[in-house]
């Protein structure tokens, strides 16, 4: 087996990993529109350095709800843009374009930094353990039980 071939199945593939609330994920499902475009807000200033086009993984966080599957990764789509928040206006901590967030994420979520905008969004037809997900020195991604915020992680196959 060739040198890359053997590093890339040792290491797994690079994907933008994240937590959203399953709430804000279940507002996102009441607007059909919002599965080819959504954006979700962090406080993260690691965002602004994400690679476009990277496969995103989502793990709907914030018990109780319906869409929470503790341990597993349930939702997936591509990176889309990295978008910096509305300020000195307003909408300062929103989304430039309120059409392609969530619902209850407009109206109620917190102010933020950066918007991650997912193209395609989706439901996995088989979740993903949150322990394929590693940090990229191949260690565990996050600390606690659940990740966080978003970051680049390597995701192991099985």
């Amino acid at each position: 087996m060739p040198e890359k071939a053997l590093l890339e199945e040792m290491s797994g593939s690079v994907v933008f990993y994240a937590p959203v609330p399953a709430s804000i994920l279940a507002s996102a499902q009441t607007v059909p529109e919002l599965a080819n475009r959504v954006a979700f807000g962090s406080n993260s200033f690691g965002l602004k350095d994400m690679p476009i086009g990277v496969d995103v993984y989502i793990y709907a966080s914030q018990p109780p709800h319906d869409l929470y599957n503790p341990g597993m990764v349930t939702w997936t789509g591509k990176l889309g843009a990295i978008v910096r928040a509305v300020e000195g206006t307003r909408r300062s901590g929103k989304h430039p374009d309120k059409s392609i967030r969530p619902p209850y994420a407009e109206s109620d979520d917190t102010p933020a930094t950066y918007f991650w905008e997912v193209l395609g969004l989706g439901l996995l037809t088989e979740p993903i353990p949150l322990a394929r997900f590693k940090n990229m020195g191949g260690g565990k991604a996050f600390g606690g039980r659940a990740p966080e915020w978003p970051m680049l992680a390597l995701l192991q196959s099985p």
